[in-house]
């Protein structure tokens, strides 16, 4: 049991080293699992979302956009009281069209004695005038491209930034870019605060962090949730704090948020369907929105329109729109609650998994097989429900599947090992029965006709010789395993035992057999079946390799390959290679032994016999290899001589 709990313990901490597709994807459905049963928090209810939505589009228009109907939309949101406005959105190309006249653009603004056109050259310079009169935060892309040479032409605004290391680093502690596709500069310029809008999915696609901070031609920059929560609280600095493994806080102000190793936010999703408010652009443009709607709050705009939106798969729904994912993460960031994996986490993890296998292996050595299973799946239960309540105590994900692939792992072997040893045991009972059976028929056989002496000990090492040269063979390799040939050898001593029914006066008799007797001689064969398959079928015997062996040593030892020979007549590969062995062992036996009846003939004499008979008595392959062994077949007839 303990090699059991040692090798699976081995095993699965070699999997969480190495991390395989498979084993990682498994172990984020299990923490997801475990994060749909706890508590997922409300939203702070500082967070709002704002929806270029169909119904946007069907009053105001196809999509994209002229850019004079995003200043007025931006213009009512910041008018409606809100704090910081966050532009889920980018503006690479320009538009250089003239700003509008129509009802509800204009009256977005507060125009002087000059035109809207006179006041701003382009749709551009509007918007960027409505960008730079408040709080409002853009995004960009951050490239990850191989060309670290391309230059990145865009109005970046470096985060204010101290990197606190007080341990040296394995690991990098964030992510490094190698350039940026941005809005347009003066967009860029006009916002009040910038950060990047990627967030990859981890390997099995879910979207499950965010990044926070990342590093550009050695500057640093924040994610569009964390410029706009510095923006929101008004933060001016961002310390990162590290470890050995990479980064483990950002030191935001007076508070501390907790990140993965590379300055990943950990989302705490606040369950399924939508859990911030939505608002229509349209409902805004129309002026139907109440006054100070969104007083004090975050606003993020973003497109919903259908064949629009830009969605990801998260753990609670398949297709999740990227400005919920900022929302989520900027609620996280307010309320401080997002989930964490931490250094001291992984290392609660490594305890868990250790404490189960050895507990698991100890407990299960102890108790009835019966016992085991419910033991196991009791052991499960209580690591999903310990790592559930962690979870919801402290927010900390400590994953319950490397635990529970060890206890199913230690159940799992245990189960074959107990298997595979009653098998074992079954097996050595059975042969040691076999061999009982055996001995005490052979001696049966010896008490009865003792001038056999030997002859079965002989035979069973002549059989043994020459079914191991057969085994070269390609043709006999596979039939001739050293199992069978094992079991062959022990087989041997039951060819002759139904000459226990033949009376002594004929086995006895030093003359010539009469025809009458010789038919007297040939039912030991028959007797000695009817004998044997009686006792299988009262013991139910099984094993059904042993009792094919048995039944063809039985029957066709005196079969001859041109089919002259007797129960049946067999001829040629109609008779069982085991029964064409034997035929030609027991025959040189009697042909070198002494009888009653006849003197023993020398080895040689005895092999040209046999080799004159190749193809007619005996097979010619049999022949063949007895012709090759049959020096080892003199050395065996010299070590044992009848007595």
């Amino acid at each position: 049991m303990k090699t059991i709990t040692a090798a699976v313990l081995a095993g699965v901490m070699l999997i969480i080293l190495y991390q395989p597709v498979f084993f990682a994807a498994w172990d984020q459905k299990a923490k997801d699992l475990l994060a749909s049963w706890v508590d997922k928090g409300k939203s702070s209810g500082k967070v709002e979302i704002v929806e270029i939505d169909d119904k946007s589009l069907t009053e105001f228009g196809r999509w994209p956009w002229p850019r004079d109907r995003l200043s007025a939309l931006l213009e009512k949101i910041q008018k409606a009281g809100a704090d910081t406005v966050v532009v889920d959105l980018m503006f690479p190309e320009a538009d250089l069209g003239l700003p509008a006249t129509t009802p509800g653009i204009v009256g977005a603004f507060d125009p002087s004695s000059k035109s809207l056109s006179q006041q701003f050259q382009t749709n551009d310079g509007l918007l960027a005038a409505t960008l730079g009169r408040g709080r409002f935060v853009t995004g960009f892309l951050l490239r990850f491209s191989s060309d670290r040479t391309a230059p990145t032409r865009c109005a970046l605004r470096p985060l204010p930034f101290v990197l606190a290391d007080p341990e040296r680093r394995a690991k990098p502690a964030f992510f490094a870019a190698t350039g940026a596709m941005c809005s347009l500069e003066a967009l860029s310029r006009a916002s009040q605060g910038l950060g990047f809008l990627n967030a990859s999915p981890d390997r099995d696609g879910i979207l499950r962090r965010v990044p926070l901070v990342a590093e550009l031609q050695k500057e640093m920059f924040p994610s569009l949730a964390l410029a706009a929560y510095m923006s929101y609280r008004r933060i001016g600095e961002v310390q990162l704090i590290t470890n050995s493994s990479g980064a483990a806080w950002l030191r935001l102000g007076d508070g501390v948020i907790p990140v993965d190793s590379r300055s990943e936010l950990l989302l705490r999703f606040r369950g399924k369907g939508e859990k911030f408010p939505h608002v229509s652009a349209a409902a805004i443009l129309n002026g139907t929105l109440p006054e100070s709607a969104f007083k004090g709050k975050i606003v993020v705009v973003g497109v919903s329109a259908t064949g629009l939106r830009d969605a990801v798969a998260t753990p609670f729904a398949s297709s999740y729109p990227g400005y919920d994912v900022q929302a989520t993460a900027i609620d996280n960031l307010i309320q401080n609650d997002s989930l964490r994996i931490t250094r001291e986490a992984l290392a609660g993890e490594m305890i868990l998994l250790l404490l189960m296998a050895l507990g698991s292996g100890f407990l299960l050595s102890r108790f009835e097989p019966i016992w085991a299973t419910p033991l196991v799946f009791s052991l499960i239960a209580a690591v999903w429900i310990g790592c559930s309540v962690l979870l919801a105590g402290t927010r900390i994900l400590l994953s319950p599947f490397p635990a529970t692939v060890v206890l199913i792992g230690n159940l799992t072997l245990l189960n074959i090992w107990r298997v595979s040893t009653e098998k074992r045991r079954w097996e050595q009972r059975l042969d040691v029965t076999r061999r009982f059976i055996l001995n005490a028929l052979t001696s049966l056989t010896n008490i009865h006709d003792v001038e056999t002496g030997a002859h079965v000990v002989r035979v069973q090492r002549y059989a043994k010789r020459l079914c191991e040269a057969l085994a070269k063979d390609r043709q006999y390799r596979r039939i001739l395993t050293p199992k069978v040939i094992q079991l062959i050898y022990e087989l041997i001593p039951i060819h002759d035992i139904g000459k226990v029914s033949v009376p002594d006066s004929i086995l006895r008799k030093p003359e010539r057999l009469t025809p009458e007797e010789f038919e007297i001689i040939k039912t030991h064969v028959s007797n000695l079946k009817k004998v044997f398959f009686d006792a299988v079928q009262s013991s139910g015997l099984k094993d059904e390799m042993t009792l094919k062996l048995a039944s063809d040593i039985i029957l066709t030892h005196h079969e001859r390959w041109n089919g002259s020979g007797y129960p049946e007549g067999l001829s040629g590969e109609r008779i069982p290679l085991v029964g064409r062995i034997v035929a030609v062992v027991d025959v040189y036996d009697a042909l070198v032994s002494k009888r009653v009846y006849k003197e023993p003939m020398s080895h040689r004499s005895a092999i040209d016999y046999i080799f004159s008979h190749r193809g007619t008595q005996f097979d010619p392959k049999v022949v063949d290899a007895l012709i090759e062994v049959d020096e080892d077949l003199y050395w065996i007839k010299i070590g044992c001589e009848d007595e």
